[in-house]
């Protein structure tokens, strides 16, 4: 089990959808169906929604370039962008000028 979801993750940086019990923090990058699967804490559904997943080709490919651009729109450096251009709001400023702060 992993409460926190770093593996979900570190798994959707590396184009790996996931099949994630609900229940816990695993579960918050999941969107049900397009980046992931979302399943009841329960070893047969589990069971069930991974084979479905890895059989359906179409669909893990799908599913997995997904979650690679969610992992992506979820980067450190994405979040540092959304944190400062937040900051510049709250300043007032334009968060063009705070550029050379972002991360490369």
């Amino acid at each position: 089990t992993e409460t926190q979801g770093l593996v979900v993750g570190e798994a959707m940086g590396h184009g790996l959808p996931s099949v994630v019990a609900l229940g816990g923090g695993a579960g918050a990058a999941i969107e049900h169906g397009r980046n992931g699967l979302l399943v009841k804490n329960d070893a047969q559904e589990f069971a069930q929604a991974a084979l479905a997943l890895l059989w359906d080709d179409r669909r893990y490919a799908e599913t997995a370039e997904q979650a690679r651009l969610s992992a992506r729109a979820n980067s450190v450096s994405a979040t540092t962008d959304r944190v400062l251009d937040v900051y510049a709001q709250a300043m007032g400023r334009d968060s063009s000028r705070i550029s050379a702060f972002r991360l490369a």
